[in-house]
């Protein structure tokens, strides 16, 4: 299938439902109010309901007429993960999906008609005008907006506290370094260790200037993972709008134009826990050897 029409089919799919590839012929057929025509699979009227606001992780399934599989997030190897619903217009799949509940399968039938005069343009050769798509949904979770607040601010609670933990670890190794190798530093508020090796009296950047750098990167162990000396070009980037890891984003603030530093710098304000290829490991305290040749 080729990728715009791809993106046609899934295009068609914002709404908040999942499949479970089931055989036809478990419920009743029935239609909404403006003719949409559905069948329950599988139904649990205990479990939540759908409700403009929730968030809903679902998989899908998309045939056409042919029973052809159009879409499947079962070949795409995971459900989508909490889209919120937003509500329904008439005659559009949403009306269905509100009448589920988590846990619920559904079959949607709707006309490439219909579908035709909403999304416009060149329909793709596997639909044919006159017939109807097969959409088969599975609710995995229904959460509220609440629940999601909720979930939200325990989960950022408890990676502060990891990082509050790999910051008192990572610093205890960093200055056994610097100790072991009779290393001078100043430390930031933010945990940042760095030596400037060469100084200026030049003007500093501000959050926003673009900062050209070189640098060397390496692990605490000295084994080099990146130079933009060895690429003949140094890096180029706009300060404190997060396009480089916290460390460089602190860091290279402390510089004056042609000012040179190492700068140690704890896996918080690094790659943190997501390792990076086989050069960078989880949780990898990160050595830079940087130049701030201009901004």
């Amino acid at each position: 299938m080729r990728k715009k029409y791809l993106l046609w089919i899934v295009g068609l799919c914002t709404i908040l439902a999942g499949c479970d590839g089931q055989q036809e012929g478990k419920g009743k057929i029935q239609s909404t109010e403006s003719g949409i025509k559905y069948q329950f699979y599988k139904e649990n009227p205990k479990n939540k309901k759908i409700e403009v606001g929730d968030f809903v992780s679902y998989n899908f399934m998309v045939k056409n007429h042919k029973d052809s599989v159009l879409t499947s997030t079962y070949d795409m190897g995971s459900p989508i993960p909490d889209q919120q619903v937003q509500g329904a217009t008439a005659g559009t799949l949403e009306e269905a999906i509100l009448l589920m509940h988590e846990g619920d399968s559904l079959s949607v039938w709707v006309s490439v008609d219909s579908l035709q005069k909403q999304k416009g343009g060149q329909l793709p050769p596997f639909l044919e005008l006159g017939t109807d798509l097969h959409y088969i949904f599975k609710i995995e979770k229904v959460r509220t907006a609440a629940q999601m607040e909720e979930e939200r601010e325990r989960t950022q609670k408890e990676m502060l506290e990891a990082a509050e933990k790999q910051f008192e670890e990572d610093g205890k190794q960093i200055e056994a370094y610097l100790k072991e190798n009779n290393i001078a530093t100043e430390k930031t508020e933010s945990n940042l260790y760095y030596n400037i090796t060469e100084t200026t009296d030049n003007e500093k950047p501000q959050a926003g200037d673009s900062v050209v750098v070189h640098y060397v990167g390496k692990l605490l162990n000295g084994k080099v993972f990146d130079s933009s000396y060895s690429r003949g070009e140094p890096y180029e980037f706009v300060l404190g709008k997060g396009m480089v890891i916290k460390g460089w984003d602190i860091g290279i603030g402390l510089l004056r134009k042609g000012e040179k530093a190492t700068l140690y710098i704890p896996s918080p304000l690094g790659y943190g826990p997501m390792a990076q290829g086989d050069l960078i490991p989880a949780n990898a305290i990160l050595v830079f050897d940087v130049e701030l040749v201009d901004f």
